[in-house]
């Protein structure tokens, strides 16, 4: 009963985040996904709240868990129908195929995105310590603990989620995408960015070390954001080797053509914004870490 109610809130929900099939709501915000997703997580938290402890007095702790298996089971119908609609609404930008006019709307999907995850993740931690908790009270964990079925955690009673592993799916996607828009917006900053000059003393170093750290930081805090370490990592290798090879490779491009006497003046001052931004960069991505 519990679990019917939940699919028809959770559904409801859903159809009024997001608009029927094919068509968008005009006062979508911006993120829809991410909030439709967010929709059925507080319903389960509100189910669980309301019911829990006169589940567990009526019937016992170890029935609460089972309870939970079935809230796990419609929040796994329900997002996956959420992440499914996501990823077909914006394959364009998973398969990415996406023109550099377009680079502000697929910023917006990889925010989404790690929004979506983050979600997802805050939702499995709080799932498993609620289960966690009242596995605690049970008396005989041995006798729990073999009568869980196959692929079940001891600890908690709970499997690992259909939605879990749907989520995985989609980090993975977005950390393919979330590189390619990074090397884009990169190459967008180096071709676009101010020429040196050095007859002009208020010219010796270009907006092309701001832009690019902005973009990296941007990639770097966007990851964070999915709560999901692989990603993190991910993110930070590509981040280094956009470092390391595009940028690296930018700097003395620009400085072609620049008297030697000039060339060594402002390579200088771009070699120190460059060690300045470094420095800064990845003492704020530690913090954040």
């Amino acid at each position: 009963f519990i679990q019917r109610s939940l699919a028809e809130k959770a559904s409801a929900d859903i159809k009024r985040q997001l608009g029927s099939a094919g068509g968008k709501r005009a006062d979508q915000g911006p993120a829809p996904y991410a909030e439709a997703l967010t929709s059925v997580f507080v319903a389960i938290a509100d189910i669980v709240q309301e019911h829990q402890q006169a589940v567990e007095q009526e019937f016992g702790p170890e029935n609460f868990i089972v309870v939970v298996r079935g809230l796990l089971d419609e929040a796994d119908i329900q997002g996956i129908k959420v992440i499914d609609k996501f990823a077909k609404d914006n394959a364009k930008v998973f398969s990415q195929q996406f023109a550099n006019s377009e680079m502000r709307d697929v910023g917006a999907v990889l925010e989404e995105t790690a929004m979506i995850t983050q979600r997802v993740q805050q939702f499995n931690a709080y799932i498993h310590s609620v289960a966690h908790s009242v596995v605690d009270m049970i008396d005989d964990k041995a006798s729990f603990a073999n009568n869980l079925p196959v692929g079940h955690c001891p600890d908690d009673g709970l499997p690992d989620t259909k939605l879990l592993h749907r989520v995985q799916e989609l980090v993975s996607s977005y950390v393919l995408v979330e590189q390619y828009f990074l090397l884009q917006s990169v190459e967008k900053a180096v071709t676009e960015t101010d020429c040196l000059d050095p007859d002009d003393p208020d010219v010796l170093t270009t907006t092309l070390i701001d832009e690019a750290f902005y973009i990296m930081q941007e990639s770097m805090m966007r990851s964070v954001t999915t709560c999901d370490i692989n990603a993190v990592c991910a993110v930070v290798n590509n981040v280094n080797a956009a470092i390391v090879g595009e940028l690296r490779q930018a700097c003395p491009e620009l400085l072609r053509g620049v008297p030697p006497t000039s060339y060594r003046r402002a390579d200088c001052v771009d070699v120190q914004n460059i060690a300045n931004h470094s420095k800064s960069w990845f003492s704020l991505g530690t913090e954040n870490l």
